[in-house]
């Protein structure tokens, strides 16, 4: 009796501290996480500097505060100059959404994407063709579904991978170097300028090329992710991904090197294939998306540059344009060949106009790197 008391106040013991102890812990850390983001997000958020998070309390205690402290105001005297009346090109005193919006705005300004053809789309920077995408046939994806079954063998491998980047892609790229917002502040902004423009155009493209999703082939294919709602093809993280390995690639290395070797593409090109292994995606999906994400990668530098653009294409006939074959597998040797052997000659081409906030951005984006 004594044992089963003495092993009953134990356990009894046992268990209420380490209950206590882990509910004490996991509230005490649960809350000051949470207190501590509302209240930062709402400080910074609320006020964009100093304050407080906005509240009718708040905005009571500053109205009797004014009505204390101000008096009478004469306001034909005494005024303060404002330390500046204009901005030009500078968007520091913005915060990075604010410029965010105000970049992509400039960017999209003379593009746009409309519908030539039934499965096609057309991407045009003025009055000139730059990239022309049209959708394959049902028989090319029946072909590719091979792929799907033979993928899936690395799903277990992958789900950490593939899970975290149905959130965000971003840092499989800041993996690669030192990205943060103090040392490298206009690169952020510029690879987020990047992958926004590269989401504002695809969805267009998916939409005038839509396609069925494979697990709409077949009840084998089983993703391992929710199906996403829009088209198949092209594939979004592939042309979110090559987009912005064209433009830190730029920064990194200057365009040195074979693509097939270069990080930021092996990256873009992994992320690309998760969504593959995922059941998502055919590799024709990839291949695509990648062409178009290079193309808007370019895009990005052409405008900050003020240069000439080859017109590109995918599933197409004439120059410029490129295809993966139905049987084939999607790879960097293939997007090496298809779209970085094709260089444009001096003059030739869709000339892209400098856009002075984007020359800016590159200009302070190229300073934060080691020439």
């Amino acid at each position: 009796m004594a044992n089963g008391l003495a092993a009953g106040g134990g356990f009894g013991g046992g268990f209420g501290g380490g209950f206590g102890g882990g509910f004490g812990g996991g509230f005490g850390g649960g809350f000051g996480g949470g207190f501590g983001g509302g209240f930062g997000g709402g400080f910074g958020g609320g006020f964009g500097g100093a304050g407080g998070a906005a509240s009718p309390l708040l905005s009571s205690a500053l109205t009797t505060s004014h009505d204390a402290l101000a008096g009478y105001w004469n306001t034909g005297s005494g005024l303060t100059r404002p330390s500046r009346t204009s901005v030009g090109n500078d968007l520091s005193y913005l915060s990075p959404g604010r410029r965010a919006e105000v970049l992509l705005g400039q960017m999209l300004g003379p593009l746009s994407v409309s519908n030539p053809a039934k499965g096609a789309a057309r991407l045009r920077v003025g009055e000139a063709d730059l990239f022309e995408i049209r959708r394959p046939g049902e028989k090319d994806f029946e072909e590719q579904m091979r792929y799907l079954r033979n993928y899936a063998d690395l799903r277990s491998d992958r789900i950490p991978e593939i899970v975290a980047q149905t959130a965000t892609i971003m840092p499989f790229f800041g993996t690669l170097t030192h990205l943060n917002e103090t040392a490298r502040k206009s690169t952020l902004d510029l690879l987020v300028l990047t992958q926004s423009l590269a989401i504002a155009l695809e969805m267009q493209v998916k939409h005038f090329c839509w396609a069925a999703r494979p697990v709409e082939r077949s009840e084998k294919v089983q993703p391992i992710i929710q199906t996403p709602d829009h088209s198949s093809f092209p594939s979004g993280h592939a042309t979110e991904a090559f987009a912005l390995a064209t433009v830190l690639d730029r920064l990194l290395i200057g365009d040195k090197g074979s693509v097939q070797t270069r990080m930021a593409y092996l990256a873009a090109y992994r992320i690309a294939v998760n969504r593959t292994i995922a059941g998502v995606h055919y590799p024709v999906d990839s291949a695509a998306g990648a062409v178009l994400g290079c193309t808007i990668g370019e895009l990005v530098l052409a405008a900050a540059e003020g240069r000439h653009m080859r017109p590109r294409g995918y599933g197409g006939k004439g120059p410029g344009q490129c295809k993966l074959d139905a049987k084939a597998d999607f790879d960097l040797r293939w997007l090496a060949h298809s779209f970085f052997d094709e260089a444009c000659e001096e003059g030739g081409g869709v000339k892209v106009e400098k856009i002075p906030l984007i020359a800016e951005l590159f200009k302070e984006a190229k300073s934060e790197w080691p020439s």
